[in-house]
């Protein structure tokens, strides 16, 4: 989509350079029309110049992999490269993984790898006239690399342990040189994120969030007005030129999610120095549309999947500013002059960016800081019941994104709720009792079932002696355990097991409410003790305290 969104663009500045064009011409003499493969005649001054066209460049149908391999290793010259590199794009681009699997036997990652070595050798000695070239070539370079590893798993994983860490250091590099350009040639403020991200500097996050939201706000004030250009044969330049370094870090990132995706290769990506400052650089850049949308959602999609590696899961919460783009991703706010585009790009963000949250929040070890982290339950809480899309967007493929973000931030909420007592304590006060209030609308009011169940998990594995009081005085919350507990079984066997488990969840959170009466507090509780005894929860009352909550966790996830 993002892709699509550049070429219409780039088409839209070209019938703007042709407007252009045409009213500097002489309308008295117009110059007569050329067709396409005659000779062009260029005036300069009183000579005129006749130059030859450059003839079209055919690809043949009959090239085989291994053709393209071989010609890829011995192109010298720039014709040469431009023309090898062609027919591996014409080549590759299919989605039949047997023939990416021979193709990766034959090592055409490793030739492309090694060409794009080249080219940053270039790049590093190149003159300024040559410079969009070499640009040209190295998008189309790793355009070709994404698609030979659009193969099987295993040929992946294998391909990976031989040549993935090596890639991966060329895509880093590729990617951050990218991202300096564009904060340096933007002004100060980008490029202050980006050294703050890579350095060891401290920081105060709240002071950073409030920046992003800050910076999301001016985006949408300098977007109501855009200044033409001067000229417009260097606007059309710079519009190639960026589209170019646009297909770069889309098809880069889309390479270290073909990595990600082999579960033997997550841990070695996570722990491969600047790769996760480099993914983070990446959604931490602002303003967003200065990076396409592709690669925001594939650097949080290999987020999410790193986290489902149990060894990386600590790491990565530990991780300078990662937890925070995270937050960034899912606090995204859609406003009312934002394109369909723009939308679904925040909607897919929320969803993977839980997603990720949710794998990370599965370890004991994050549980306890990040139920101490505000922003993350600042954005979480309203992601918990994202039932109704804004400005009337109500599409299926926009309702299954908000039915995914919903479970996953009500996964993220239940992991977080597994925390030991004193945390416990703290989110049930939090913004004076607002999460238990989003919980039990989830669990009155959500159409998904499996959501229902974990807003009743979260509301089991919150209910302590300590915790017991502020619920009983939530009327909803005790209905909301009423109509569970006489809800009806569906016809459905995935709803019927999550029926069940609600079932078991809201008996078990009943029965470490009634433990807590006491008899000096006894008239507080006459409505709970009436709910008791007309629904007699079939429970065994024998157990202690601690094992009447589960403290169960949502388990990790693959995108």
């Amino acid at each position: 989509m993002a892709e699509a969104m550049i070429s219409d663009h780039y088409r839209e500045s070209l019938q703007s350079l042709d407007g252009l064009v045409n009213e500097d011409e002489d309308e008295e003499n117009p110059e007569p029309l050329e067709k396409e493969g005659e000779p062009k005649r260029v005036k300069h001054g009183p000579t005129t110049i006749i130059q030859i066209p450059e003839k079209r460049r055919k690809v043949s149908t009959s090239i085989t992999a291994g053709n393209v391999v071989d010609a890829i290793s011995r192109a010298v010259s720039y014709e040469e490269r431009r023309d090898a590199i062609c027919s591996a794009t014409a080549t590759f681009d299919h989605n039949m993984q047997s023939l990416h699997d021979e193709e990766l036997e034959i090592g055409s990652d490793a030739v492309l790898a090694k060409h794009l070595g080249f080219l940053i050798s270039r790049r590093a000695i190149q003159h300024k006239n040559t410079e969009q070239s070499l640009m040209h070539e190295t998008s189309c370079t790793c355009e070709a690399l994404e698609m030979v590893y659009r193969a099987s798993p295993q040929m992946v994983s294998q391909c990976f342990q031989n040549t993935g860490l090596d890639i991966l250091a060329t895509l880093i590099h590729l990617i951050n040189e990218e991202l300096s350009d564009r904060g340096g040639a933007k002004g100060s403020k980008k490029g202050v994120s980006l050294r703050a991200a890579d350095s060891n500097e401290s920081f105060d996050e709240n002071q950073q969030e409030e920046s992003i939201l800050h910076d999301e706000n001016d985006e949408m004030g300098e977007s109501q007005s855009v200044t033409p250009p001067s000229s417009a044969c260097p606007a059309m330049a710079e519009e190639s030129g960026r589209r170019d370094n646009n297909v770069m870090l889309c098809k880069a990132t889309k390479v270290m999610g073909h990595f990600a995706r082999v579960g033997a290769a997550t841990q070695p990506m996570a722990y491969y120095p600047g790769l996760l400052s480099c993914l983070v650089n990446i959604l931490m850049f602002q303003p967003y549309r200065s990076v396409p949308a592709e690669a925001r959602l594939n650097a949080l999609w290999i987020l999410a999947n790193l986290a489902c590696n149990s060894e990386n899961m600590v790491m990565m919460a530990c991780h300078p500013h990662l937890i925070l783009s995270l937050i960034a991703m899912a606090a995204r706010k859609i406003h009312s002059n934002d394109s369909v585009e723009v939308i679904v790009e925040i909607f897919r963000s929320q969803s993977i960016a839980s997603r990720a949250l949710v794998n990370i929040s599965w370890a004991p070890e994050n549980r306890i800081p990040l139920s101490e982290n505000g922003g993350l339950l600042e954005s979480l809480a309203p992601l918990a019941v994202l039932r109704q899309s804004p400005f009337g967007k109500r599409g299926r493929t926009v309702r299954d994104m908000m039915l995914q973000t919903r479970r996953h931030a009500m996964g993220t909420l239940k992991n977080l709720a597994a925390a030991p007592r004193r945390n416990k304590i703290q989110l049930c006060h939090y913004m004076q009792g607002s999460l238990l209030n989003i919980l039990t609308d989830a669990a009155l009011n959500d159409p998904d079932a499996h959501v229902k169940e974990g807003a009743f998990a979260t509301i089991q594995n919150l209910a302590i002696h300590d915790t017991a009081d502020l619920m009983v005085r939530n009327p909803a919350l005790i209905l909301a355990l009423k109509d569970a507990l006489l809800s009806n079984i569906t016809n459905s066997m995935d709803e019927n097991a999550d029926t069940g488990r609600t079932k078991a969840s809201a008996s078990a959170t009943l029965l470490v409410l009634e433990r807590s009466i006491t008899p000096d507090n006894l008239s507080q509780y006459q409505t709970l003790r009436a709910l008791l005894d007309s629904l007699n929860p079939s429970t065994n009352t024998d157990d202690d305290d601690d094992n009447s909550t589960s403290d169960e966790g949502t388990a990790p996830t693959e995108v």
